[in-house]
Parts: C-alpha cells; sequence; structure tokens
C-alpha cells in the first residue's frame, strides 16, 4: 500500500497512428501545420495521413479553426467543444441518478470534466512540452473508453437514461480527440522535435533521478523520513490526536480556497504541496482526490501501519471506475510517487 503519495496523472496509452503519407504530402501537411490555419485548399493534404480523415476535415473547417495558430489547436479547440457539450448533457442526466452508489453517468461525467481540463493543459503546454502534450491527449482519450466502460456496466434491465445519446457524443469526442493527438505528433515530427520527456535532473541528496520539473522541495519531501524536515498541514489520527480523524476531511481542508470555514483561515489553496500526515491505523473509508485538488502529498507511518481499507466493489453496486479504495484525477504535471 502506498504510504507517500503525490497527486498523480494518468500514464500515457498509444500515441495513434497515422504516419504513413506518401512522399511529399506529409511534409507539406506538417510545414502547413507548423505555421498558419489551414485552407479550404489544403485541408485534405494535413487530413489524408490521420487516423480519421473525415473527422480530421470536420475539424479544419470548424468556426474553431478560424481564429486557431494551427492545424493541431484548431483541432483541440473543436474538440473541447465537444467535450463541453459532451459533459453538459452527462450532468445534467447523472443529475437525475442516484449518487449512493455513483451511476455510470457520473463516471462520464467526471471524466468528460478531466478530459476537458486536460485538452487545455494540451493546448497551453504543447509549445513548451511535446511529451506533456502527447500524455494529456493520451489520457483525455483513454477516458471516454473508460466512460464507454462504465456506462456498459449498468444491467441491461436498468441502462441509464440518455446511454446511447452520450455514447454517441463520447464517441465522437474520441475521433476528434484522436485527430488532435495524430496532428500534435506531425506537428512534432515536422518541427524537427524528437518529443522526448525532458531529462531527469538528479537530486542533490542522493543522486535518485526526479523529472526536470520537479521542483527541489518536493524532491526533498519525496527523499526524506515523516519525522525528518517535513511539517504537515494536517494530522490524521484516528485517536483524536490529529487535526482530523479521515483522510477525506483532511484533504478537503487543505485543499479549501482561503479563508474558507473548511480551510480553517489557512492557506490551504495555492502552489505549495499540502502535506497530510495519516497516522498509524485502520482507515475504513475510500479515498479520493479529484483533478481540482491539485498538490497533495499523503504520508503514512509505513507498510502495514498505515492501512486505508475501502469497501467497494462491482458486486456492491458499484463501477470499476468508481470503485478504487485510493484514486487521484488530475490533469497538471503530478507525479504519483509510492514508498513501501
Amino acid at each position: 500500500m502506498a504510504t507517500v503519495l503525490a497527486l498523480a496523472t494518468v500514464a500515457p496509452v498509444a500515441a495513434g497512428k497515422g504516419d504513413e503519407a506518401a512522399s511529399g504530402v506529409g511534409n507539406a501537411a506538417a510545414a502547413t501545420s507548423a505555421s498558419a490555419p489551414p485552407s479550404s485548399a489544403n485541408v485534405t493534404l494535413i487530413c489524408r495521413s490521420t487516423p480519421d480523415p473525415s473527422a480530421c476535415e470536420t475539424a479544419l473547417t470548424s468556426a474553431e479553426a478560424q481564429s486557431a495558430q494551427d492545424p493541431f489547436a484548431a483541432s483541440v479547440q473543436f474538440a473541447m467543444a465537444r467535450a463541453t457539450t459532451a459533459r453538459s448533457l452527462a450532468r445534467n442526466l447523472s443529475a437525475s441518478a442516484p449518487a449512493v452508489p455513483p451511476s455510470g453517468m457520473h463516471d462520464c461525467a467526471e471524466l468528460l470534466d478531466i478530459s476537458l481540463a486536460q485538452l487545455r493543459d494540451a493546448l497551453a503546454g504543447c509549445a513548451a512540452d511535446a511529451a506533456g502534450a502527447t500524455t494529456w491527449l493520451s489520457a483525455a482519450l483513454t477516458n471516454q473508453g473508460t466512460c464507454n466502460d462504465s456506462l456498459a456496466a449498468a444491467t441491461a434491465a436498468r441502462p441509464p437514461a440518455g446511454r446511447d445519446a452520450v455514447r454517441k457524443q463520447v464517441a465522437a469526442l474520441a475521433r476528434f480527440i484522436r485527430t488532435a493527438l495524430a496532428l500534435h505528433v506531425k506537428k512534432v515530427k515536422g518541427g524537427g522535435r524528437s518529443g522526448v520527456p525532458p531529462s531527469a535532473a538528479p537530486s542533490p541528496n542522493k543522486g535518485t533521478a526526479f523529472p526536470s520539473w520537479l521542483p527541489e522541495h518536493d524532491r526533498r519531501l519525496l527523499e526524506s523520513p515523516p519525522t525528518n524536515a517535513m511539517t504537515p498541514d494536517a494530522v490524521v489520527a484516528l485517536d483524536g490526536s490529529g487535526t482530523h480523524s479521515s483522510i477525506n476531511e483532511a484533504i478537503a481542508a487543505v485543499t479549501a480556497p482561503v479563508g474558507t470555514k473548511a480551510s480553517g483561515g489557512r492557506g490551504a489553496g495555492g502552489s505549495r504541496r499540502k502535506v497530510i500526515h495519516v497516522k498509524a491505523g485502520r482507515y475504513r473509508e475510500s479515498v479520493s482526490i479529484s483533478y481540482q485538488q491539485e498538490d497533495v502529498m499523503l504520508v503514512g507511518d509505513g507498510k502495514g501501519k498505515t492501512i486505508i481499507d475501502g469497501d467497494k466493489s462491482v458486486g456492491g453496486g458499484y463501477t470499476t471506475y468508481s470503485s478504487a479504495t485510493l484514486g487521484t484525477y488530475v490533469g497538471i504535471h503530478k507525479p504519483l510517487h509510492e514508498h513501501d
């Protein structure tokens, strides 16, 4: 079980296909995609080598394409518009579904929310972090499959209201995200960039390799034992000796906006990582850190001492997605580190 946790991002999946363009066509498309918005004359050339040319042409001839900087930006902005529409539908339908256990429609609404944030991240960071943009797009694409899995988990006798409508929108969204991913890969190759993640930077303390974007403060947190050089923002203890008796309550408190009742008036918000010390004990709860609860780190007292013991299961009526004992859902660079 994990005793040290920093908020996570989902792992990247396959970066799509469509690199087999005929000689000359691929180079023309890549050069165009790196410069200006596509015209009707070259949309066909750009889209010919993507996995789904018709979806690509739909995106690049849309209203979003008119104000975009390049075909990739146009495709992402179009996907974001479709994600917003699908999210609204899923939210409206999930509002009428039972809250406990969460329905497959509830999963889809949350996954579409996360996907929208990931698409924004991909668009905002593509120039500075090509590999990161690939990760966000791949993650957003994976979310659509997870949404479908959750919808399919409902029994045939009790299909969620509007399931087919959401499935249709999610399937369309997957096509457009796949198109954006293909155009991103083409743009990276056309610009002569490798797309390889930033090289790991060694820690000055122990020589441990960490990603170059991980701040020195966070590296020290991950390398230090819980009792050394670590002042927690909250302490969870079953015997009442901490600030909270529930892990979820502590997470809510340290991520609440500054000055609210939940934060206790402390500086809970902001970009600094919030550390929660979970003392030894068996915590019978399912812990969820949403994509909006950034920069959270859980530190236990050691393997076999701090135990999180949830009891959600598919047999109990939960979907696979919502049955996790400890789940983190996020879009920004927040790696998951586990130390037993």
